[in-house]
């Protein structure tokens, strides 16, 4: 089995009173260990935070081994590295 990038993307740039639209998805690169999987991530990170940022976008990285369909939503918002505007993103 391999490692790879689980992402969530929400958008928050819906009115104030509308829960943020949230969408799994995962980068399509798959790595033989945790550590390049850690390291890839980071460098997405860098390269998505100002993209998230001006457009509105919250997004959540996190590495996982095998299928990255198996993981779970909650999974990925605690423990995934959240980039852009998190503020709005709440965990029920």
């Amino acid at each position: 089995m391999t490692w790879t990038i689980a992402v969530l993307v929400c958008f928050l740039s819906l009115p104030n009173n509308a829960p943020d639209l949230c969408m799994p998805t995962a980068i399509p690169l798959k790595f033989e260990t945790k550590e390049h999987c850690e390291a890839a991530k980071t460098n997405f990170i860098n390269y998505f935070h100002p993209i998230a940022v001006e457009r509105q976008l919250n997004m959540s990285f996190k590495c996982a081994f095998g299928d990255p369909s198996n993981i779970l939503l909650q999974e990925i918002i605690h423990d995934g590295h959240i980039t852009g505007r998190s503020k709005r993103l709440s965990i029920s």
